[in-house]
Order: structure tokens, then C-alpha cells, then sequence
């Protein structure tokens, strides 16, 4: 093992403490890529969502997004599902519009979640950090039909440099003026990478629940100048790099005081739990 990969073992191996995560997307119903285009599940098989059973509040009861990554195995963010079991939420894939039943519906079996992982300190009077651990992998009762996407490796943070292009999908908030969403259509965008401070500093602009990233476990992008971003409902969802599944969308960063159009949108970093996901992609 790489002294790097011993360093992110002891972090997601140290003890677990419980932290408030993620509140406002939370505690938030389903909500699309603000500012971004169509896109269609025949481009991107591998993206599929997750469903409440039953529900009918939301078209084809959507909340969050995920990632197929193996035919039985799906990676989503852990606050998506937090207070749910698995009897009472579905993953759809195939259905690029909501409105649709076309697709696949599979059940899901079991959960996994990444170890939680205790946040730095903050300086007094500083926003609290939040810590690692947003990453769950969902096991299917049956195997989808569609293809998957390869994840990031352990050794791969220099793709997440600032710069370097990444696109991001999802079917939530499409629209900052009255926070319309979930999106009917899949919507995907392009963002660069931001680096740790513009991140940051973002995050603790957010106008109703300021936070700070962990610089181990996020990363970021966004436009400067404006362009698409994540939002509510796209929680889950993926950050793909170099045809890589790269990142789970979990935090809204936020910038000059909008929540979703024009932000910058926060992910969890795969290359950090890489080998905990293969181990658990090896187990049925």
C-alpha cells in the first residue's frame, strides 16, 4: 500500500462520531442541473435515480441520483437515504423523462455506508466543518441492463486539479427564481474544477446554512462568471472526469447569495473510498 493510500485508510478507519450532515439538503424535497441542456439516459446508461415506493408528490417519485457502477451495484450520496430502509425507496434506470414508465425498476437489498469520518475543528467564530462519510453503495436485487461507469482509482486525485473539465447530471432544481424542480428531463452540464479555497469560500457563503468542506474528503466546480450548477434533487449524482466516475454530489456551495443558479457545486471525492467501493462491488 502507497503511503497515500495508508493515509486515507487510517482517516476512514479512525473512530465515528456523529455530525449534523448536510441538513438543508436533507431535510429538502427532491429538487435539476440549474443552467444546464438536455441530456438522455441513452447517452449516459449508467445514470439512473432513486424513487420513493408509493409516491406521488414528485413524477416517477424521484429524490436523488446515483451511478451505476456495476450491473447490481449503485453509488449514491449516504444522506439521500438516511432515514429510509431499503423496502421503501426503488433505483430506476433507462427513464430519461420522468413523466415516462419506461425503464428498468429494481429493489433494493442491502446498503452500504462509507465510514463517518470526524470533521477539523473550526477556528471560534469560524462555520463548522462537515465531515466525511456522504458515500453509499446500494446492491440491487437484480442486475440493470445498461452499461456501467468506471469509477476513479486511489491513487487519481491529480484529475480533480483546477482546470480540468468534469460534467455533471441530474434531474433536480432546474431553476433558481422559486427553486423549480425536479427537472421532467435529464439535464447535464459542464464545470471546471475549483480549487480548495474557492470552494470553501463559497460554502461559507451559503445564505441559509453556512459550512466548510473538509479538504479531504470534497472537491468542487463551477463557473466563475456563471454556468451550470447541481442542486437540491441532484443529490447523488455524478462528477465524471476523464470518463470516470469522479464524485457524489452532496453540498450546494452557493455564490453571491443564490443557492443553486450560477453556484458552485460540492462533491464527495471517489478516489478517497476507491478501494472500500471495489471491496464492496466484490460482494453479493
Amino acid at each position: 500500500m502507497t503511503p497515500t493510500r495508508a493515509r486515507f485508510a487510517s482517516i476512514l478507519l479512525a473512530p465515528v462520531v456523529a455530525v449534523a450532515m448536510l441538513v438543508s439538503l436533507a431535510a429538502a424535497p427532491a429538487q435539476a442541473v440549474v443552467g444546464g441542456d438536455d441530456a438522455s439516459t441513452r447517452q449516459y446508461p449508467w445514470m439512473v435515480f432513486l424513487s420513493r415506493v408509493g409516491d406521488q408528490t414528485t413524477p416517477s417519485g424521484q429524490f436523488c441520483g446515483g451511478t451505476l457502477v456495476a450491473p447490481t451495484k449503485v453509488v449514491t450520496a449516504a444522506h439521500c437515504i438516511a432515514d429510509l430502509t431499503p423496502e421503501e425507496f426503488q433505483v430506476i434506470g433507462g427513464r430519461t423523462d420522468l413523466h415516462r414508465r419506461n425503464g428498468t425498476v429494481r429493489d433494493v437489498v442491502s446498503v452500504w455506508n462509507a465510514p463517518r469520518v470526524p470533521p477539523p475543528a473550526a477556528e471560534p467564530g469560524e462555520p463548522v466543518f462537515v465531515g466525511g462519510g456522504d458515500l453509499s453503495v446500494l446492491t440491487l436485487e437484480h442486475p440493470m441492463p445498461y452499461r456501467t461507469l468506471r469509477m476513479v482509482d486511489a491513487d487519481d486525485a491529480w484529475r480533480y486539479a483546477p482546470g480540468r473539465q468534469a460534467t455533471i447530471l441530474g434531474w433536480g432544481i432546474y431553476e433558481e427564481d422559486g427553486l423549480l424542480g425536479p427537472s421532467p428531463v435529464l439535464q447535464r452540464g459542464r464545470i471546471p474544477m475549483l480549487d480548495y479555497t474557492t470552494c470553501n469560500d463559497a460554502f461559507q457563503e451559503h445564505p441559509a446554512l453556512p459550512r466548510q468542506l473538509d479538504p479531504r474528503f470534497y472537491v468542487c466546480g463551477g463557473v466563475p462568471d456563471g454556468g451550470p450548477a447541481a442542486c437540491g434533487g441532484d443529490s447523488g449524482g455524478p462528477l465524471v472526469i476523464d470518463g470516470r466516475l469522479a464524485g457524489v454530489f452532496g453540498p450546494i456551495l452557493s455564490r453571491n447569495g443564490t443557492v443553486c443558479a450560477d453556484a458552485y457545486s460540492g462533491y464527495t471525492r471517489v478516489d478517497v473510498y476507491a478501494d472500500l467501493i471495489r471491496a464492496e462491488l466484490r460482494r453479493r
